[in-house]
């Protein structure tokens, strides 16, 4: 199996979404486990190439599970309909750092980074980091790669300014964000094209002096904490 057949895997199962179909084709699942965690591991080797942070990065801590927590939620169909890797220092998955996400599903395909949902501690970091560089970051996201590829934002932006802040900041809306996360959609069928790894490394390539921005004020931070416990 390679990553386009894990791809149709995920197809098969999303519209099949229950414990019978699953266990049927439990051995199918495994194959496509494997053949996602082959392509993570390759991508994880990439990466570190121009980002020395990602060396030695674990596959097994940055693959999500593919079944759903169930308890809290009314949507009860057990498993996930797409396969996920976040890739960072620190603990893949669980790490606190900027890293490299990549989503494979039926017909939601992209790779982002930044930082999602970070602890209020590392948030309050950031957007300091932002307002007393403003112009830093401004000249990260306006390069023309970045603008090529990372068409959407992940925010979830609050409705008000944030207190502490002067109100007629410039670019206030950057500090209104609960989350920094840059992503860049690809196309249904990227993983059935040949130079389906080189694109996505072209992508992450392009998003690692974001990360990088906000690694340095991440680091800091942690290490505050850390100093503080």
């Amino acid at each position: 199996m390679n990553i386009a057949d894990a791809y149709d895997f995920i197809i098969k199962l999303t519209a099949n979404n229950n414990r019978e179909w699953f266990n049927a084709h439990k051995a199918e699942y495994e194959q496509a486990k494997t053949a996602h965690e082959e392509f993570i591991s390759l991508l994880i080797t990439k990466i570190a190439l121009f980002d020395e942070d990602i060396k030695g990065v674990n596959v097994k801590e940055c693959t999500f599970r593919i079944y759903r927590d169930t308890r809290f939620s009314p949507d009860k169909t057990p498993y996930k309909n797409h396969l996920g890797a976040y890739i960072a220092a620190q603990g893949g998955r669980n790490s606190e750092r900027a890293g490299y996400y990549v989503h494979l599903s039926p017909d939601e395909n992209f790779v982002s980074g930044g930082v999602y949902c970070p602890q209020p501690a590392i948030l309050k970091a950031l957007r300091n980091a932002i307002y007393n560089n403003v112009e830093e970051y401004l000249a990260l996201v306006n390069r023309k790669d970045y603008k090529q590829y990372f068409t959407e934002f992940f925010s979830d932006s609050l409705k008000t300014l944030p207190r502490g802040y002067p109100k007629d900041f410039e670019h206030a809306d950057l500090l209104k964000c609960r989350h920094y996360s840059p992503a860049a959609p690809l196309p249904n069928d990227m993983w059935r094209m040949p130079d389906c790894m080189d694109e996505i490394v072209k992508r992450l390539n392009v998003l690692h002096p974001y990360n990088k921005f906000m690694n340095f004020t991440i680091d800091e931070c942690l290490l505050h904490i850390a100093e503080r416990n």
